[in-house]
């Protein structure tokens, strides 16, 4: 199981609290502490964080799928490669671009609102360690070199994520294309005879 750590300070109920989520895990209280507010609060975050891929992709897939399903069917009829190569095949693949896509888009407004945030001279020294503690990253109360580690931090794990996917697309890719090859072979070794 993943292993999650949030915290939460000054809301409803709640004056500050620091939660590990490794298994199954008890929230015990007097009545009245925010029980049911925390419960309630995981379970959104936790809910949305797991179902990322069906709320961002999936729905974005779904609306093109009759498009690749036209192009699949030209495919088949033009040059006869149902048998070599599977609408799943090429469904696999526009999934992997298609979050990438999505993931770039997020990923420069998630940057581009963490800097304005870190730029605003009404946020607290202990917010913003906060946020350098949750990205593992040296706090600077120069604003310049904080924002440049947060750039510095995100742009490393964007670079993770974009080699995560290219290797992807490319084993991907390959699959496909040793398929198509020998289709290929096979047809030349059948009109060579």
């Amino acid at each position: 199981m993943n292993k999650y750590q949030y915290f939460l300070s000054n809301f409803q109920a709640i004056n500050k609290a620091d939660i590990k989520l490794e298994g199954i895990t008890v929230l015990v209280g007097a009545n009245g502490c925010g029980k049911s507010t925390l419960s309630r609060w995981l379970y959104y975050i936790v809910n949305t964080i797991n179902r990322y891929k069906e709320l961002v992709v999936e729905s974005f897939i779904r609306s093109k799928s009759l498009e690749l399903m036209n192009i699949l069917r030209i495919m088949n009829i033009e040059f006869d490669i149902r048998p070599v190569v599977s609408s799943r095949e090429i469904q696999e693949i526009n999934d992997i671009e298609t979050f990438s896509d999505i993931y770039h888009r997020i990923y420069s407004d998630f940057l581009d609102s963490i800097i304005q945030w870190v730029n605003k001279r009404a946020v607290t020294k202990s917010r913003k360690t906060r946020l350098a503690s949750y990205f593992n990253i040296p706090y600077s109360d120069n604003t310049d070199e904080f924002s440049a580690n947060i750039i510095a931090y995100c742009n490393s794990k964007n670079d993770e994520f974009d080699k995560e996917a290219r290797l992807a697309i490319i084993h991907r890719n390959k699959n496909i294309t040793n398929k198509l090859f020998k289709l290929a072979l096979s047809r030349i070794n059948e009109y060579g005879e």
